[in-house]
């Protein structure tokens, strides 16, 4: 009995033991489990950092424009007749004064040299009557006659050269005939419509900008145009319109743009850039921009705490490879490899960027 005894205290002391044992192994389990998770909770997110300083920069006011030449005036008959010559055609270059029709001078020619002769006979008729009134054998009434007359004469032979000289119908500037409206044996009337002559040397680009954007216009400034068959021009903004139209609200521009042989066409698109407002600029790689939950696009930064933070941004300029935003502090810590996987008011590893590059 007593041996049975002892037996029982024995398996009592060894099952005591053994869950004791289990008891404080797991006890210590879940301790490593814990400091394991602290740890885990205590490790931080590395990020690539780039420091960045505001640049000054002008914005670009990019709108639609049309060329058209710098010049275009419709050469019209001034006076009367039949065509007799077409010294061009469509598409020739002339030269100011140059020759484009003739018209039948008829007795043109003619009264020119009558006008000719009285004007002389008025001269004589003048001189005669200054030298009798010096030497007092002639009123003054009739050297103020013989002074009207001889007026009269010179204003007549003047307007008869005109008339003549109308018969030739000439080029205003250098340019190209764009149209001829008359062919030899046609009869024309004063005021008609012969030709069309462009100057092509230079064209004017218009469009038209906003009231917001035409406040940052200045005459003057360079300007460019880019056509769609790739070539490329500046110029400089020639013309604001001072007042609006009525019904868009837009005011009219122009840029003038050299057109050296030629190569650009009046009529043609083109995409207009001209300086606008001035801006305080960071130069950022675009892949590094994200979203709000606003839907705001902006860039995460880190402060000097190495706090992530979500900056709202305005794209002031869009560059190949590059791009220009403003929005920010002069100096900041912009995230460039690592953003999509950090959130703002988290705090992360900031790794400062080496390269020369935008990341």
């Amino acid at each position: 009995m007593k041996k049975s005894i002892i037996i029982a205290a024995a398996i009592a002391i060894f099952a005591t033991f053994w869950i004791v044992s289990g008891v404080v192994g797991q006890d210590a389990k879940n301790d490593d489990d814990i400091v394991a998770e602290e740890a885990s909770d205590r490790a931080v997110t590395a990020v690539r950092v780039r420091t960045l300083e505001a640049v000054d920069m002008t914005g670009e006011i990019v709108i639609t424009g049309r060329t058209r030449p710098a010049r275009d005036v419709v050469v019209r008959a001034e006076t009367g007749g039949r065509v007799t010559d077409i010294a061009v055609s469509r598409g020739q270059s002339v030269a100011e004064g140059d020759v484009l029709a003739r018209l039948d001078r008829r007795d043109r020619a003619e009264r020119v040299a009558e006008a000719r002769e009285n004007l002389r006979q008025r001269e004589v008729e003048f001189n005669a009557a200054q030298a009798l009134e010096t030497q007092g054998f002639n009123s003054r009434i009739a050297l103020a006659k013989a002074r009207t007359a001889l007026g009269s004469a010179r204003a007549a032979f003047r307007q008869a050269e005109i008339t003549l000289s109308h018969t030739e119908l000439v080029a205003p500037f250098d340019g190209l005939v764009q149209g001829k409206h008359v062919d030899p044996g046609d009869l024309v009337q004063e005021g008609e419509e012969a030709f069309r002559i462009v100057d092509l040397d230079h064209l004017k680009v218009t469009g038209f900008v906003t009231e917001k954007q035409v406040a940052f216009l200045t005459p003057g400034s360079k300007a460019e145009a880019t056509f769609v068959s790739g070539l490329k021009a500046q110029g400089i903004l020639h013309f604001i319109a001072p007042a609006a139209n009525e019904e868009t609200r837009t005011f009219e521009i122009e840029i003038l743009i050299p057109n050296d042989g030629h190569h650009i066409a009046a009529g043609m698109t083109a995409r207009m850039i001209l300086p606008g407002q001035q801006h305080k600029v960071h130069e950022i790689s675009p892949s590094i921009l994200s979203l709000d939950d606003d839907g705001r696009v902006g860039v995460r930064i880190v402060d000097e705490d190495d706090i992530v933070h979500f900056y709202p941004v305005d794209i002031v300029a869009d560059r190949p490879g590059a791009m220009y935003v403003g929005g920010l502090p002069q100096i900041v810590r912009v995230i460039t490899v690592g953003q999509e996987f950090v959130m703002p008011g988290q705090t992360v590893h900031a790794v400062e960027s080496d390269g020369d590059g935008l990341l």
